[in-house]
């Protein structure tokens, strides 16, 4: 979050959102060994400026915190309460009644993972006495996982707590409302972070190559939220989004990947290489036949199948598990980006010294190349257009000059904004030539962190910028 848009927030956030700057600072503390952080002091914020923010140490600031989730739990209970989401951001509650009685089990996970750390950590540094408050914390919030969403035996998605003791579960098999029998993120992040047995770990994993598993890796759901045109019941994006991608679709490559670290935590060797090799976008044809080509210097961000609409995807998503609808990338890495009929994006390459003198080539129908990298070396200056980039010096540099287009202009191949849609000229405007020929980007809000989570952030980052290039290098 940048300084200029510290004062800009949202007045409620995501259930997660408190335990995030806990869990940083605790494993900050055991990489770095830096007690003397919790000893600095730090604003909160305040609308009107630091000037009249009350101040206090990153210590208290994380007792503030822990404060924080131990209010905010689902009445009788040490679960923490769902509030206006979790980690998924589609599954935003639509019946402002489930952000006090709903529970996500993923982020009961994450309640125990931030305890467990920070515990760790104080114990590593001689805080006995207050690392032993956090375990006893943790312990009770792992002993009513295991009594309250694990039900039959399977972990629960979400479970809603009524005012008379009776709990409804949310996908899972005793799902009756929303359809979805099984949720990824729960059962992975348990695994991760030692809340089941191993026998439970052993059967989560079983049940997630059943019926989360697709040819391109493991999905959220077991099958997508029924969508109405709009209208929803429960869930808010999940249930009005038009567009079937990203977790709409379900399979998010880093909740995948997080899988992947699951059967790496549990010791499945041969399943952890082939997750591994799912989410590598090199010869993915080779191991998913049903991908489409796709970028190969990055991972992708989801892996989303083509249907017409969420109607056609809903009614036959079981052809995706089997492999026989094309599925195109998500968001990829931008590479080359073109403004009012050039190029003006800063390159800054890191290519061996034989490739000096290579062409960049920017695929597709015609070629886009620019000519002539030139070699200079680590740490030693080259020719540049454009503004430097300060965090580091490379061995190769663009050289000045207009590119040569060779076959369609990139603006040709890229959907152009809708017209009227911007008054910004940098996303796009009507009437303005920059809007016409602008590749068409998305721009994604962050989600704004309530008056706990800044200060820790912001001093972490502080600090890490501060350490010197040996400790930045470990970091």
């Amino acid at each position: 979050l940048f300084g200029r848009e510290r004062n800009i927030r949202a007045g409620d956030s995501h259930g997660d959102i408190v335990f995030w700057p806990v869990l940083a600072l605790a494993q900050y503390l055991m990489a770095s060994g830096d007690t003397g952080l919790l000893d600095e002091v730090e604003p909160f914020f305040h609308p009107e400026g630091d000037a009249k923010a009350e101040k206090v140490s990153i210590r208290q600031h994380a007792e503030r915190a822990i404060s924080v989730m131990n209010s905010r739990v689902i009445p009788g209970t040490a679960l923490a309460a769902y509030g206006h989401g979790d980690w998924n951001d589609s599954m935003q509650p639509f019946d402002p009644t489930m952000r006090e009685r709903l529970c996500s089990a993923w982020t009961v996970t994450l309640h125990y993972q931030t305890l467990t750390a920070l515990s760790s950590a104080l114990r590593r540094f001689g805080v006995g006495e207050r690392a032993g408050v956090f375990e006893a914390m943790a312990a009770k919030v792992l002993k009513e996982l295991q009594e309250c969403l694990i039900v039959d035996g399977v972990i629960a998605g979400y479970a809603y707590f009524h005012d008379h003791g009776g709990i409804d579960y949310l996908l899972h098999p005793r799902d009756k409302t929303t359809g979805v029998s099984y949720s990824l993120l729960p059962m992975i992040h348990a695994v991760i972070n030692g809340l089941l047995t191993p026998e439970q770990a052993k059967k989560h994993l079983a049940l997630i190559q059943q019926h989360l598993q697709g040819p391109d890796g493991a999905r959220l759901f077991d099958k997508p939220m029924q969508y109405r045109g709009g209208p929803m019941k429960h869930f808010q994006r999940a249930e009005s989004a038009a567009f079937f991608g990203r977790e709409i679709a379900l399979m998010y490559t880093h909740a995948h990947l997080r899988y992947a670290e699951a059967l790496a935590c549990y010791g499945d060797a041969e399943s952890f290489f082939h997750a591994l090799c799912q989410a590598n976008p090199i010869g993915i044809r080779t191991l998913v036949p049903s991908a489409t080509l796709r970028q190969a210097n990055c991972y992708y961000s989801s892996s989303d199948a083509v249907f017409k609409d969420r109607y056609q995807a809903f009614a036959e998503y079981d052809r995706v598990k089997k492999g026989e609808v094309r599925s195109p990338t998500g968001w990829g890495l931008a590479g080359l980006l073109e403004r009012a009929g050039h190029l003006d994006e800063a390159h800054d390459p890191v290519l061996s010294g034989l490739a000096a003198g290579a062409l960049l080539s920017c695929g597709g129908p015609g070629d886009s190349r620019i000519p002539g990298w030139t070699e200079g070396g680590n740490g030693v200056e080259g020719p540049r257009d454009g503004d430097h980039l300060s965090h580091r010096l490379c061995g190769l540099r663009s050289l000045k000059g207009q590119p040569q287009w060779v076959g369609s202009p990139l603006h040709q191949r890229f959907k152009p904004l809708s017209q009227g849609r911007g008054r910004d000229p940098h996303v796009g405007g009507a009437g303005t030539a920059r809007a016409r020929h602008k590749p068409a980007l998305r721009v994604r809000r962050l989600r704004r962190p309530s008056q706990t989570t800044l200060p820790v952030f912001a001093t972490l980052w502080q600090r890490f910028l501060q350490r010197g290039s040996p400790d930045r290098g470990r970091f």
